[in-house]
């Protein structure tokens, strides 16, 4: 950090001694100017992983393509030419946050306006009942506005009536779908799990680390050891899931067609045949048993967690809409 103004006061500002040079004598503190902007703070924190830490595209680059070797360097004590797994976690976390938040920003999609209805709210309830539209959680994508909904809330029968939680998790989504059609409020359900996906993953992740310790021999294999497969496992999603969201946007320039929506949908099971592959290599990697019994263990392990992760996600994202205004 050279290049990085001194300060004009030599007094040290950790230990207090006279500082001659650059670097105090005592404590090895640097005397630069200690109050900086956000640019420089944000710049910093890029340069330390980036430009001053060479270690980081190495590390990227052996994470992405050698399944569960950064997790066995890591475990045999080869540490200084990798980043460290919880710095990794965390800054590829960051990225993972502030992409897709960017993204959205530059798509710059027109706000939720409800629109009011003026029909009277007794006879929207009639023509949907004479219409022969069943209500229920499964129909309601038939219901068009809110008023429709609370029409139809009180002209039912006490017993068919939704119950609270049910009530507001529809009138989430029609409130949602407003002004939209199908398409783009499957696009907006999509864009809202992949917002929260990186976030969900922070959640799950000490319950990823037990299920692993759960399978695995207890003398030979600290729950440590499986934290360490865990964060190495979880970052190489941060990345897959950033990745895949660039490609959607970009590709998402080139307009909406049909050529669009297959190479999206191409690319993101690729993806996700890749992440399924590489937490079976990573596994047989790094734990290095009889190559049946890590698959089977492999697969239970991935099945169970892809059911757990799943209701993690399903519990965050009701909290979130129920949240959303």
């Amino acid at each position: 950090m050279g290049h990085h103004k001194l300060r004009e006061d030599k007094t040290c500002l950790n230990c207090g001694n006279e500082v001659h040079d650059r670097f105090c004598s005592y404590c090895g503190q640097e005397n630069t100017e200690t109050r900086h902007s956000f640019h420089y703070l944000f710049r910093h924190f890029l340069e330390d992983f980036v430009h001053y830490d060479g270690s980081f595209w190495k590390t990227v680059k052996t994470l992405l393509f050698k399944p569960g070797k950064l997790t066995n360097e890591y475990l045999k004590g080869k540490r200084a030419s990798y980043v460290a797994p919880v710095k990794l976690y965390i800054f590829l976390l960051f990225i993972a946050v502030f992409v897709p938040g960017v993204i959205s920003f530059f798509e710059n999609q027109p706000p939720n306006e409800f629109i009011e209805t003026s029909e009277n709210e007794s006879e929207l309830a009639r023509e949907i009942n004479n219409s022969g539209v069943t209500y229920g959680l499964k129909d309601f994508k038939d219901v068009k506005s809110v008023a429709q909904l609370d029409s139809l809330q009180r002209v039912k029968p006490e017993g068919e009536r939704l119950n609270r939680l049910e009530y507001k998790m529809i009138k989430k989504i029609v409130e949602l779908k407003k002004n939209g059609t199908d398409k783009e409020f499957q696009e907006k359900a999509y864009d809202m799990i992949s917002r929260n996906f990186s976030k969900v993953l922070f959640i799950y992740l000490p319950i990823f680390a037990f299920w692993l310790w759960l399978f695995h021999g207890k003398k030979r294999w600290y729950y440590f050891d499986h934290g360490i497969f865990t964060l190495h496992y979880f970052s190489f999603l941060l990345i897959s899931n950033t990745i895949v969201a660039i490609f959607g946007f970009l590709l998402g320039l080139l307009g909406d067609n049909d050529f669009v929506d297959l190479t999206t949908m191409m690319f993101v099971l690729i993806c996700g045949f890749y992440t399924f592959f590489y937490f079976f290599r990573a596994h047989s990697k790094v734990y290095g048993e009889n190559k049946w019994i890590s698959r089977l263990k492999g697969f239970c392990l991935f099945i169970i967690n892809m059911f757990c992760i799943l209701i993690v996600m399903t519990i965050y994202l009701i909290i979130i809409l129920f949240n959303v205004h």
